[in-house]
């Protein structure tokens, strides 16, 4: 009789258990992130640039005397750059950097009672950094250098927070403490006040959601996964459904159930939107539905060779009608949102991206990649790689790469150092 109580009291370490167990297989297997990138002869005379792409205008390290200080998140604001980094006294610290110089502007150490421990996600709202970790969630004003507001995650009634920000608007998304049920909040990201946003009255965990309005729909829709088992059944036997859900009437319009074919994926990003078309990736394919019946559409297999998922902790890019995605391990393809048609697909790959650039000067892929330890340039017609950047003063790089228009300029960073560099084609 008690074993209804115990299963949801262990309910929310099982998910995690699962994610972590899956996510760490995958890690282990395909990102050695710790050491300068492992590789064989045979792939340094496949991968060694050929011609030199890479030009580097500045790079700062974080603390001279520190060799690893952080990987997570690089954002930047007008002229700065902002880095977290990690503190042994467990306080939130931010560097600023100058743009053009890679100059350390300011080390910013909050006070223990505004810190959240060191940020693993962050994202600029405005002059809004907002910066989130397994603690809590702050803004922080980045023209009077003040934090604005901070919640810790024992104030929401929910816990393993995960955040999400798109087209200024920003999302946590939570398991009810109670019950265990996932609940999504959005979050004002300049007062940070909050409001549920939707919630699903059963077991299981959402993606994060993709929003559209469109004259198929009366109101706003969100699309997202929903996975009703995870944390009950082992990942290779869990259900992942794509739903979509009215955001005024919170109805669910269409449901799309246990569509992939093995096991869950596409955790924590959103699904991909184009031309009346929904994407997500589950298992180690992608799927296309249609927007207004939930309909599948297509399937087609990004990775079948090794069974990994795609759109796990990976990266999609939709650029120009032609979708990019990288799996967990090696493939990087280039598919036809319409179709589902393969337009090319290359094994030479960023394993473990995070991030896509699309340089429209030249037609590139511009990633990093942690898995390898370095900034990767593909071509996008071909997905030959045009050039690999190596670990920086023995420093691996991260899969963070953001890009400034108005300077032509990349900004990235390895465990010590953060640096800016240019692309200059031959």
């Amino acid at each position: 009789m008690e074993l209804p109580e115990v299963f949801l009291k262990q309910h929310n370490d099982n998910i995690m258990k699962y994610l972590n167990l899956l996510f760490l297989t995958f890690i282990i297997w395909s990102c050695n992130s710790n050491s300068s990138i492992p590789h064989s002869s045979e792939e340094d005379s496949i991968t060694k640039p050929e011609h030199k792409l890479y030009q580097m205008e500045w790079a700062t390290r974080m603390e001279a005397d520190r060799s690893i200080v952080s990987l997570n998140d690089i954002q930047h604001f007008e002229d700065y750059i902002i880095k977290s980094g990690d503190e042994p006294s467990k306080q939130t610290v931010l560097y600023i950097f100058d743009k053009n110089s890679g100059d350390l502007l300011e080390k910013v150490e909050l006070p223990i009672g505004e810190s959240i421990d060191e940020p693993r996600e962050s994202a600029v709202c405005q002059n809004i950094y907002i910066a989130h970790s397994g603690k809590g969630i702050l803004g922080f004003d980045l023209n009077t250098k003040q934090v604005l507001w901070v919640w810790d995650k024992d104030e929401f009634e929910s816990e393993s927070h995960n955040m999400y920000f798109a087209n200024e608007r920003l999302f946590l998304l939570s398991l009810n403490k109670e019950t265990d049920f996932p609940i999504i909040y959005e979050i004002d990201p300049l007062s940070g006040s909050f409001a549920v946003f939707f919630e699903i009255d059963s077991i299981g965990a959402l993606s994060e959601p993709i929003l559209y309005s469109g004259p198929e729909f009366e109101n706003e829709v969100a699309f997202m996964a929903y996975y009703p088992q995870l944390g009950t059944t082992p990942p290779q036997l869990a259900r992942q459904d794509m739903i979509a859900v009215d955001v005024i009437t919170k109805e669910i319009l269409w449901r799309t159930t246990d569509f992939s074919q093995k096991f869950p994926c596409n955790y924590q990003l959103p699904p991909v939107l184009h031309d009346g078309v929904v994407m997500i990736g589950g298992d180690w394919s992608i799927y296309g539905f249609d927007i207004t019946t939930g309909e599948k559409l297509w399937r087609t297999e990004v990775d079948p060779e090794s069974g990994t998922g795609v759109f796990a902790r990976t990266e999609h890019l939709l650029h120009d009608g032609l979708l990019y995605v990288n799996s967990f391990v090696d493939p990087l393809a280039c598919i036809d949102p319409l179709t589902g048609e393969m337009l090319w697909r290359t094994l030479v790959a960023p394993n473990c991206a995070r991030k896509m650039h699309y340089n429209v000067e030249n037609d590139w892929i511009v990633v990093g990649s942690i898995g390898k330890g370095s900034v990767l340039v593909f071509d996008a017609f071909t997905g030959d790689l045009v050039h690999r950047e190596f670990p920086y003063e023995n420093s691996s790089f991260g899969d963070n790469v953001i890009y400034d228009e108005t300077r032509d300029m990349y900004f990235t960073n390895t465990f010590a150092h953060t640096m800016g560099f240019k692309l200059i084609p031959e």
